[in-house]
């Protein structure tokens, strides 16, 4: 098949093995040489390799919750951990108005906040530090909200104090279900590439982030992490 009619067409949430910039570095020359099926066998075997720490947002927030704060943020790299905080934000900001206790989650937003802080003050790597220096900048400027939407005695997830403000927000997708002996396996001929199979086995979760009445899919947008 001429190249210009080939294309590729990968469903679902496509997990990246290795950085971005090697990776996309990989599919162009796989195209240039004819053999995007052997380079996207490559790539499912290192990231089957990577195992359940695989280095995507999915698998960072469902993490997220079952442990604190202060440890998750050394597991995972920049982008996970600032779009992953700022998802627990929204959510701890909308729990707090809902039950009208705005006063408390701000003093639990400054202990998070000090933990943070204790991280820096100890034995970090080169990369973690990085990581939560970065993050704290985003944590003050979540800290400085919050106190504003106590002040403004926000008291309703609709005000505008709260909506104009950018919020992340977890969307938990269920499982495809399949049909008994339907296969999971990708697909190929020389006319086709169907992956929609092998990708209906992983979660469908995704990030949605939100400012006023907008609302985006985060599709790992650069953060302002270094």
């Amino acid at each position: 098949m001429p190249r210009a009619e080939w294309v590729l067409r990968w469903p679902g949430q496509v997990v990246i093995a290795g950085s971005q910039t090697a990776w996309t570095a990989g599919v162009e020359a796989a195209i240039e040489d004819y053999r995007m099926d052997q380079f996207f066998e490559e790539n499912l075997l290192m990231v089957s390799a990577g195992g359940s720490r695989c280095l995507t947002l999915v698998a960072g927030l469902e993490e997220l919750w079952t442990m604190p704060r202060a440890e998750w943020v050394l597991r995972w790299p920049g982008q996970v951990v600032i779009a992953g905080s700022q998802t627990a934000w929204t959510a701890g900001v909308e729990a707090a108005i809902e039950d009208y206790r705005m006063d408390q989650f701000f003093e639990e937003n400054l202990l998070m906040l000090d933990s943070l802080r204790g991280l820096v003050k100890g034995e970090l790597t080169f990369f973690q530090r990085e990581v939560v220096c970065a993050l704290i900048v985003i944590e003050v400027h979540a800290r400085d909200v919050t106190r504003t939407l106590v002040d403004e005695n926000v008291k309703n997830v609709s005000d505008f104090q709260w909506t104009c403000q950018l919020r992340y927000y977890q969307v938990v997708k269920p499982m495809y279900e399949f049909e008994e002996g339907e296969s999971r396996e990708i697909y190929q001929d020389e006319n086709r590439l169907d992956t929609a199979p092998y990708y209906r086995q992983f979660s469908q979760n995704y990030c949605d982030v939100k400012a006023l009445n907008s609302v985006f899919k985060y599709s790992s947008e650069y953060l302002g992490n270094r």
